[in-house]
Formats: structure tokens, C-alpha cells, sequence
């Protein structure tokens, strides 16, 4: 990482990074004094009872009963089980513990009484960064919101990943407290999108069932356009690193105005 240049100057442009993620979870072991999986276990996993989750591996490869995750041609005595991204990638979690995480989402932050992470981080958490700053969609700090196109256009939050053979996709809305997580131990589909969705709407559209009514509750809301979660390029970069560089001597100068020029 140390060796790499930032795209663009950070709060003007936007793209997904894996290793944006991986970064993170350095900084919680060098804030913490720990293993990235020992502070998570602390902070998220045991106060919200997913007892069938961690990042450890020393404790995933001791679970015999683990699903495997099948990628063909590789024989089964074969299949990789560490993933290289830990903080990006890296949980084993089972279905009871995503529907846990999923009721902790719903609630805002609060599961069994307890909260674990205040209303407003939870808040935080949802809302779209600059350069996109308090759009109705796009992608916000992990989190993928968009304005989902049921009847009255409510507010609708995923985020999901694969690899190794696996896929999984956690969504949610919380006007109407329903969430789904979808789990496989295949990457030869694209059900993590089609089938969530089929099944949320099924569950809106259920005559006399529960949500129809919480749907029919909420105030209406427009369709907005989905943001691209790729690289997008900045307008202005030379401009905008200007304006949020801070004034240096003459040396510094010089070599920022030739990451400037680059940039242009």
C-alpha cells in the first residue's frame, strides 16, 4: 500500500476498494493491540450473539462442519479456504448469524435492548460520502442503498461478496423491518440479486400478510437513478487538489505540482 498513489484526491471521486477495507481493519489491530478477528469478536460479533461467526482462522479450519465452496475443476481435498482479504472478505458466518446481524440493522443500531452502535452512526453508516454527499443512492461507508421500485419506493440497503466458491448478499429495508440474507456454496448463478428481491417482493405483495400493510403506511417516494459503485473519475481533479491541499514551503510545492499534473 505504501507504495501506492491515491486516485484522486480524497471526497472528489468514488470507487469500490477492497483494499480501502483491508486498510481499515489494520488500523482497528494497530488502535486496538490485537488480531483483526479478536477486535471484531469484541466489537460487533459477541454483542450481537453470532456465535457461528469469525475471521479466525485458526477457529474456521477447527469447524469440520463448514460448507465448502466447490469451484470447479478443483478437487474438493483442494478447495482454499483462507481468504487473503481478511477485513474484506474474510467472515465465515452461518445463516442464523447473518438474520442476527440483519435484526441488529433493523433496529438501528439495538438487538435484544441493547444498543450496540448509536442511531446516529447507524446513520452515518447509510449515507452517501462526498463526492456523491446525501444522495438517495449510490454507495455509502460498505453499505449499497437504493430506492427500491415497490409500490411507494422505500429505501433499500445490501451489500454482499464472493469468492472461493462462495456467494453472499445481506438485504434490507428498515421502513418495513424485512431483510434477507442469501447464502451459496456456488458462484455459477447470479441468484444474489434475483432472488432476494423475487422473494421481497413476494412478501409486499402478499395479500393479507403483514407487510402490505406497512408498505401501504409509508409516505410515497420517487425512483432516483442508481450511482455507479466503479471508479468514477472526478471533474476538475487539478482544481479540486488545489482547493483541499494545505499551503506548503516551496519543496512540497514542486512535488505536488507534478502528482497535479498527473492527475490532469
Amino acid at each position: 500500500i505504501s507504495d501506492t498513489w491515491l486516485r484522486f484526491p480524497v471526497g472528489t471521486g468514488d470507487a469500490y476498494s477492497n483494499l480501502g477495507i483491508d486498510l481499515a481493519g489494520y488500523i482497528l489491530e494497530r488502535t486496538y493491540g490485537k488480531p483483526f478477528a479478536e477486535v471484531m469478536a469484541d466489537l460487533l460479533l459477541g454483542p450481537l450473539g453470532m456465535d457461528h461467526s469469525t475471521s479466525d482462522r485458526t477457529r474456521i479450519r477447527a469447524t469440520t462442519d463448514r460448507a465448502l465452496g466447490p469451484v470447479q475443476p478443483v478437487p474438493e481435498d483442494r478447495i482454499p479456504l483462507d481468504e487473503p482479504m481478511t477485513a474484506a472478505g474474510g467472515l465465515y458466518a452461518s445463516a442464523s448469524d447473518l438474520a442476527r446481524f440483519l435484526e441488529f440493522q433493523l433496529g438501528d443500531g439495538t438487538i435484544d435492548g441493547r444498543t450496540v452502535l448509536a442511531p446516529a452512526l447507524m446513520a452515518e453508516q447509510r449515507t452517501v460520502p462526498a463526492p456523491n454527499a446525501g444522495a438517495a443512492a449510490g454507495y455509502a461507508l460498505g453499505v449499497g442503498r437504493t430506492r427500491w421500485r415497490a409500490e411507494r419506493y422505500q429505501d433499500l440497503f445490501n451489500h454482499g461478496g464472493g469468492g472461493f466458491g462462495f456467494i453472499s448478499d445481506l438485504w434490507w429495508a428498515p421502513t418495513l423491518q424485512l431483510g434477507i440474507a442469501i447464502m451459496t456454496n456456488s458462484v455459477d448463478h447470479d441468484l444474489q440479486v434475483s432472488l432476494p428481491i423475487s422473494i421481497l417482493s413476494d412478501l409486499v405483495n402478499e395479500p393479507g400478510g403483514t407487510y402490505p400493510a406497512r408498505l401501504l403506511a409509508q409516505p410515497a417516494q420517487g425512483d432516483v437513478a442508481d450511482l455507479s459503485r466503479f471508479y468514477q473519475a472526478p471533474a476538475g481533479p487539478a482544481a479540486r487538489l488545489a482547493a483541499a491541499s494545505i499551503p506548503a514551503a516551496a519543496d512540497p510545492c514542486r512535488s505536488w505540482a507534478v502528482i497535479e499534473v498527473s492527475y490532469t
